[in-house]
């Protein structure tokens, strides 16, 4: 651990924090993938490639009044009970997705994700914005962003050779559950304001 600890100078007593925020932005970023993933193969399976310049703009549209209205109700709370709020939101969101049958669930996941990457990525460096101090985040926000490059690399490599099939929201909502779970690992120390 401590050659560990020299390449990436992390000092004594960050190590927890900094695994587990590496961690969190690994679980976020595979279920980002796993989403968008599934969403393609879902949609474009279904729906004619003519539809995909409507969908990105419903998408697009959809994404701003959503991190508005989002923007606005973090306002005034603690920002970790707000960032699981939102994990459990997202997660059971997913599973009710998962559980209802119709064509049009295709077209809601396929704008839902973008609206979860959107909300819960910006939402994550918020938090390791308030753990962590200027000088520290200099030192540990590259290390910690290697969890996506990481997340590319593993879970691209197992959807690709069969490991992760198409119906994935099960996995992707175990992943946010995942999230959640390290959120309240975090939060126990009570590391944030």
């Amino acid at each position: 651990m401590s050659l560990i600890r020299k390449i990436i100078n992390i000092k004594a007593g960050e190590e927890r924090e900094t695994i587990l925020f590496f961690f969190y932005f690994f679980c976020l970023i595979s279920a980002i993938i796993i989403g968008k993933t599934a969403r393609d193969v879902f949609f474009l399976s279904r729906f004619n490639t003519d539809f995909l310049p409507h969908i990105f703009i419903i998408s697009a549209v959809c994404v701003a009044f959503t991190t508005m209205a989002f923007i606005q109700a973090a306002k005034n709370k603690k920002t970790i009970n707000f960032s699981i709020g939102t994990g459990g939101f997202f997660t059971v969101s997913l599973i009710l997705l998962h559980l209802v049958r119709g064509e049009w669930v295709y077209l809601v996941l396929y704008v839902w994700i973008d609206i979860i990457a959107a909300v819960l990525v910006p939402q994550f460096w918020l938090l390791a914005n308030n753990r962590f101090t200027t000088r520290q985040a200099k030192r540990l926000f590259g290390p910690i962003g290697a969890a996506s490059a990481f997340a590319n690399i593993i879970i691209g490599f197992t959807i690709q050779s069969g490991y992760l099939q198409p119906a994935l929201f099960i996995p992707m909502a175990t992943l946010f559950l995942l999230i959640i779970l390290i959120l309240l690992c975090l939060n126990k120390g009570q590391f944030f304001k």
